[in-house]
C-alpha cells in the first residue's frame, strides 16, 4: 500500500505521528506512511487537532476539509483530504519525489532509530529560508522528503538494522533550489561513534564552524584510507580528523620533528602514513594505524644529499611514491612491512635524470611541470624536457582524464600567472598546448581541482569555477578565506577540505574551509 491514493475526488493519507515532538513537522517517510512529529501530547485530542491544523495550513485548505478516518486513539492515522488531487496534495506537502520512489520498509523488517550530527557552516544566512528537505539512504536507494521551516529542524529516520554499511545523502532547498547538501561516511547502524554530514552550498567553499586553537599555515596532510586524515604540525604535533564524525583528536607527536627538512607525508594503502624527509640526511617514520604511534624506519642512503624542496609524487595507485631528482627518477614501495623497519627505494625504468633540481615544480607520477630557470618548465619521466620556456614555479596541475592534464597559476616569469597549458599524452608522446590567461586572473599560489561540472582554481581570497566542456567561467567569483599556502585533501566522503593556509597580511588562518562538488540540475 503506499502512503498516498486518490479516492474518488478526495486523497487518502496513511499518517504515523509522533507526539510531544520538539516541533511540528513533517519529517519523511516511516514504512508504509507518512511520518509527522507534533508539538502536542497524546491528551484530551490535542495531538488530532495539531495535526489537522499543521496540515491544513501545509496544503492550503480548511479544517473542514480534513477527514480523521481512522486512528482517533492511536499513533498510526488515516485522514482524508476532500476535493483536492493526488498531485496537488503531493505538491503542497512537498512530496512529489516520493510519487518515483520505491520503498522497501516492509513492516516486518527489524528497524532501529539512528542519530545522526549534521553540521552546517558559519555563513547560515543564506539557509534560512529553506523550506524543504531530502535525505538518501544508500545502498538501499530509499527516498525521504519533509518539508521544513528554516534550519530549526531534527532528523529522525528509521534505518534497517541490518549491520550497513551505509552512507546518508542530505538535501536542503528553497522550492526547486538547491542551497546545500553533503554526504556522510560509510557507517554501521548503532556501531561506533554518531556519523555526522556536513552540508554546504554546492561548487562553493564554505567555512567548518570550528576554530583552530594553535593554526599552522604550513600545516601537511594525509589521507587515511578508510578512516578520515593525519594533520601534522611542524612541531611534531600530530591530530586525526575523523571521516565517519568530523572530529578531530590528538594523537602521538611525531618525535625529533625538526629534523625532518621538506619531502612529504603520504597516507599508506594499509590506513597508517609515511613521513618521508630530504635534506643532508634522509629521514622516515611511519605512523601505525594499530597503535597510533610514530615508528621510526631506516630510509634509503641513496636519498641522503638531495634539496629538501626536491618533488614528490604519489603514483595513480597510490602504491608508489615518486621521488625526482637530478639522479633521476626513483620510487618508494608503500605497500611494505612496517616490521622491517625500512624502506626500499628503486629506479623508475626509462626514468630520464633530471637537467637540474626543477625547485618549484609541481610532481606527478610522470611529469614534473615547472622550472625555475628558462629551461621547458614541462619534464616528462621518459621523454626529457617539453612545453613553454620557464621560469615558472608555483603552478599546479590537476587530472581531468586518464591522459588529460591542465596546469597554470604560480609564478610566470616572476610575475603571477593566470595562464593554463593542456597536457595530452598520446602513446608515447605529449600534446603540450597553451591556453593564454584561461584562469582569468593571475594566482600565484593555486589549487586546481575539478567535480563532474567544472575546473575549480583557488588563490588569493577567492574561487573560481571554469566550465569543463570550454573553460568559460561558471558564475560569480566566490570568496575564500586562503591566501596562500595550506593544503587540501578530500575525505572518502567527497568533502574536500582546505586546512593551513594565511590570509592577506599573511597570518596563519584560525578556520578551515569545506568544499562540496556541484550538482547538475
Amino acid at each position: 500500500p503506499t502512503a498516498m491514493r486518490q479516492v474518488g475526488d478526495d486523497v487518502e493519507l496513511d499518517i504515523i505521528v509522533s507526539p510531544r515532538a520538539s516541533q511540528t513537522a513533517i519529517v519523511g517517510m516511516h514504512g508504509d506512511r507518512i511520518k509527522v512529529q507534533l508539538a502536542a501530547p497524546p491528551v484530551d485530542g490535542a495531538a488530532n487537532r495539531a495535526l489537522i491544523e499543521h496540515l491544513a495550513k501545509r496544503l492550503g485548505v480548511g479544517r473542514r476539509e480534513l477527514e480523521l478516518r481512522r486512528g482517533h486513539k492511536g499513533r498510526k492515522k488515516t485522514l482524508r483530504v476532500l476535493g483536492r488531487s493526488l498531485e496537488t496534495v503531493r505538491r503542497d506537502l512537498a512530496l512529489l519525489a516520493l510519487a518515483a520512489a520505491t520503498f522497501v520498509l516492509g513492516a516486518c523488517e527489524a528497524r532501529v532509530e539512528a542519530e545522526l550530527s549534521v553540521i552546517l557552516p558559519e555563513e547560515r544566512a543564506a539557509l534560512q529560508d529553506v523550506d524543504n528537505a531530502s535525505v538518501v539512504l544508500l545502498p538501499q536507494n530509499e527516498f525521504y522528503s519533509f518539508a521544513v521551516d528554516g534550519l530549526d529542524f531534527e532528523l529522525e529516520l528509521d534505518l534497517p538494522e541490518d549491520g550497513g554499511p551505509h552512507e546518508l545523502e542530505l538535501y536542503l532547498a528553497k522550492g526547486e533550489t538547491l542551497r546545500a547538501w553533503g554526504r556522510s561516511a560509510s557507517f554501521e547502524v548503532g556501531v561506533g561513534d554518531t556519523p555526522a554530514v556536513y552540508v554546504g552550498p554546492p561548487g562553493r567553499l564554505s567555512t567548518f564552524p570550528r576554530e583552530i586553537d594553535d593554526p599552522d599555515p604550513d600545516l601537511r596532510v594525509a589521507a587515511l584510507r578508510g578512516r578520515g586524515a593525519l594533520l601534522l604540525h611542524d612541531d611534531g604535533a600530530s591530530f586525526f580528523l575523523s571521516n565517519k564524525t568530523l572530529d578531530t583528536a590528538a594523537l602521538a607527536a611525531l618525535p625529533e620533528a625538526s629534523a625532518f627538512q621538506g619531502g612529504c607525508l603520504v597516507g599508506m594503502p594499509d590506513g597508517g602514513a609515511l613521513r618521508l624527509g630530504l635534506g643532508a640526511s634522509a629521514r622516515a617514520s611511519y605512523f601505525d594505524p594499530a597503535t597510533n604511534a610514530w615508528l621510526e624506519l631506516e630510509a634509503p642512503t641513496e636519498l641522503d644529499g638531495l634539496d629538501a624542496s626536491t618533488p614528490t609524487a604519489l603514483s595513480s595507485d597510490e602504491g608508489q611514491l615518486v621521488i625526482w631528482s637530478p639522479a633521476g627518477a626513483r620510487s618508494l614501495d608503500l605497500d611494505f612491512d612496517p616490521r622491517a623497519d625500512a624502506l626500499a627505494l628503486t629506479p623508475l625504468d626509462g626514468g630520464i635524470p633530471l637537467d637540474a633540481a626543477r625547485t618549484g615544480a609541481h610532481a606527478t607520477p610522470d611529469f614534473l611541470f615547472g622550472s625555475d630557470d628558462p629551461s621547458p618548465v614541462v619534464w616528462g619521466l621518459e621523454a626529457g624536457a617539453l612545453g613553454p620556456s620557464g621560469p615558472w614555479v608555483g603552478a599546479r596541475c590537476v587530472q581531468l582524464e586518464a591522459s588529460r592534464w591542465l596546469c597554470g597559476g604560480g609564478l610566470r616569469e616572476d610575475q603571477p600567472s593566470a595562464d593554463l597549458v593542456e597536457l595530452r599524452r598520446e602513446a608515447q608522446s605529449w600534446n603540450i598546448s597553451e591556453l593564454g590567461a584561461a584562469l582569468g586572473e593571475p594566482m600565484r599560489d593555486p589549487w586546481l581541482w575539478t567535480d563532474d561540472l567544472a575546473l575549480y582554481a583557488q588563490s588569493d581570497g577567492r574561487l573560481r569555477a571554469l566550465d569543463l566542456a570550454d573553460l568559460s567561467v561558471r558564475g560569480d567569483e566566490s570568496d575564500a578565506r586562503r591566501h596562500a599556502r595550506g593544503q587540501f585533501f578530500r575525505l572518502d566522503s567527497g568533502v574536500t577540505f582546505q586546512a593551513g593556509g594565511t590570509d592577506e597580511i599573511g597570518a596563519p588562518l584560525t578556520r578551515w574551509q569545506v568544499f562540496l562538488p556541484d550538482i547538475a540540475p
